[in-house]
């Protein structure tokens, strides 16, 4: 019976734990909570925070001109603070995300492996409030992976073991092989990734290319079933990794380094980085083309719903899948999207019918206009083909994707012969036809 209860508690202490970190503000709202205090709201921006059209956005700009000119002894707009940020919100994650680590801490020490494993992730890529320490995430994913063997757990000790992260251990690059190869053969798809680099370059084990060759094709078909399991088209792949040094520069500075030299001198985050140095904010350029998309520019509507879509403000080559770039990254907002496609595609095709999809069709329509509404009208297609801020809908999907189609779209003929071929609008699989969309 003791043990019984002393279960229950343990397991209650663990619930209580899932349940402050589920609460956590987003680190996002944390960033936002600080720049708020420093920053006053007028009334008139109170009123309208983030609305569409020219008033709004004039109000906006307004609000930030006073902001700007602060140092006035008369303000253009008296600061009432309607939406005041409140000055604790960092202090109450900080707290709330301590006793969650505490808790966790308390029923691991108990034996409860799930919080064993909770305590290490949270100790190791720690919540908004908390901080990074590897010597606790260490013990704990050490302790859980010799009680049941997971393969995560034994990864992230042969990543400690490998780095020496924080001091938590001394380097050693034989532990390190020792727990990525037990967490290679159970599957762990980072412990692949990592025996594959050392068998490739030799790092603690003999250059070996064909060992390498196997750890890095299971890695990869993992990944390739993982893309493959999403909504029809495959998953959107995550936003690309970002180095600090990159914001630097590189190693040796802006124009000095390879990183930001020659043609490497074009890549989005070398420009963004240049962009911050000038104090350009993200806010700032979404402003400007809200500015400009509320008076008609149809180039600008389509860079916003782009810029909502993907949830960044630079694309990743290699098509709409390929995501974007770890820098200048913002909230997604599908329904935001949605809004700006629909303003665009709207200038062509101000009526749907999916049996005629170009029926409503107008054809004197300047040809940037134009371009700018076939490409929003595959945006379209595949929102309503993934269920993408919209119920899923493979009708409506197919008549923006043939519109587009027409019109040359290469996107948009490639995901025709996805629903062709998989299937997907009357459950029949037309592979001809999807032979013809493909090529």
């Amino acid at each position: 019976m003791l043990n019984l209860a002393n279960n229950a508690f343990t397991d209650e202490q663990y619930r209580k734990a899932l349940d402050l970190l589920a609460t956590l503000p987003s680190a996002r709202t944390l960033q936002k909570a600080a720049a708020d205090s420093n920053r006053p709201k007028s009334l008139l921006a109170s009123l309208f925070p983030n609305h569409e059209g020219p008033i709004a956005t004039a109000i906006r700009i307004l609000a930030r001109i006073e902001q700007e000119l602060s140092f006035l002894p008369i303000r253009v707009f008296k600061s009432f603070n309607f939406r005041k940020p409140n000055p604790n919100v960092r202090e109450k994650a900080s707290t709330q995300a301590t006793q969650a680590l505490s808790l966790l801490e308390e029923a691991s020490e108990k034996g409860h492996l799930e919080a064993m494993y909770i305590l290490g992730m949270s100790s190791l890529f720690p919540p908004p409030g908390a901080s990074l320490n590897a010597t606790k995430a260490f013990y704990a994913f050490e302790q859980h992976a010799t009680l049941t063997g997971n393969s995560t757990s034994q990864s992230l000790v042969a990543f400690i073991h490998s780095t020496g992260l924080q001091g938590a251990v001394p380097v050693d690059q034989a532990k390190a092989l020792l727990w990525y190869t037990f967490a290679g053969l159970g599957g762990d798809q980072h412990a692949e990734m990592s025996l594959g680099y050392r068998y490739f370059l030799g790092v603690g084990v003999s250059e070996d290319c064909m060992q390498a060759l196997d750890w890095y094709e299971s890695a990869a078909e993992k990944s390739m079933a993982h893309f493959q399991a999403g909504p029809p088209g495959g998953r959107t792949l995550p936003p690309t990794p970002l180095k600090l040094t990159d914001l630097a520069g590189g190693v040796f500075g802006y124009g000095a380094s390879a990183a930001s030299s020659g043609i490497m001198a074009n890549r989005p985050v070398i420009k963004a980085a240049q962009a911050l140095k000038t104090g350009e904010r993200w806010e700032e350029v979404i402003e400007y083309w809200r500015f400009h998309a509320d008076r008609g520019d149809m180039e600008a509507a389509y860079r916003l719903g782009k810029i909502y879509y993907h949830g960044g403000m630079y694309n990743t080559p290699g098509g709409i899948s390929a995501g974007v770039e770890g820098v200048a990254t913002v909230t997604r907002d599908f329904s935001q999207s949605r809004m700006y496609f629909l303003k665009v595609a709207r200038q062509v095709w101000p009526r749907d019918n999916p049996a005629k999809p170009n029926l409503s069709k107008i054809e004197d329509v300047e040809q940037p206009d134009r371009y700018f509404a076939l490409l929003s009208a595959h945006f379209l297609g595949r929102m309503h083909l993934r269920g993408e801020g919209v119920r899923q809908d493979v009708k409506v999907a197919k008549m923006w994707f043939e519109r587009a189609a027409k019109e040359g779209d290469k996107e948009s003929l490639n995901a025709l012969g996805i629903i062709s071929r998989d299937g997907l609008l009357d459950g029949k699989s037309k592979e001809d036809d999807a032979i013809v969309q493909f090529g």
